[in-house]
């Protein structure tokens, strides 16, 4: 699943940040700050020139990772729900949502053998 080129730096580190993912967190900021600092100087020395101008072509997922990134049907052996969080505060509740997606993993890997795992947090789960 190759996405269009991004048209502005916004776009380039959205699209950066989903590559990175799976990545240690410090590396991500890491990396998007690098990136955004580089590409914003770059736009500033060259008025004349639009941010599309200055951003690398990404080269889709599976030249950039080595695989294929597929994306299962819901209610087949690839997709799996967590359940919800329970718990009276927040601590618990993360805990809990925590042991629930390593559990789904496990699931996921025993069932499916997937090389990428997508976990998708509903807005309703943030605190």
């Amino acid at each position: 699943m190759n996405r269009p080129a991004p048209r502005s730096i916004d776009e380039y580190l959205k699209q950066l940040r989903t590559a990175l993912a799976a990545e240690d967190p410090a590396l991500i900021q890491d990396a998007l700050y690098d990136a955004e600092e580089y590409l914003r100087a770059e736009l500033g020395a060259h008025p004349g020139k639009s941010e599309a101008d200055y951003l690398p072509a990404f080269p889709g997922f599976s030249n950039a990772f080595g695989v294929d990134l597929c994306v299962a049907e819901p209610g087949s052996n690839g997709w799996a729900v967590c359940p919800e969080p329970t718990g009276s505060d927040e601590r618990t509740q993360t805990l809990d949502v925590a042991r629930s997606i390593n559990r789904c993993i496990d699931m996921l890997q025993a069932s499916y053998s997937p090389h990428v795992v997508l976990v998708f947090f509903p807005d309703r789960w943030a605190k």
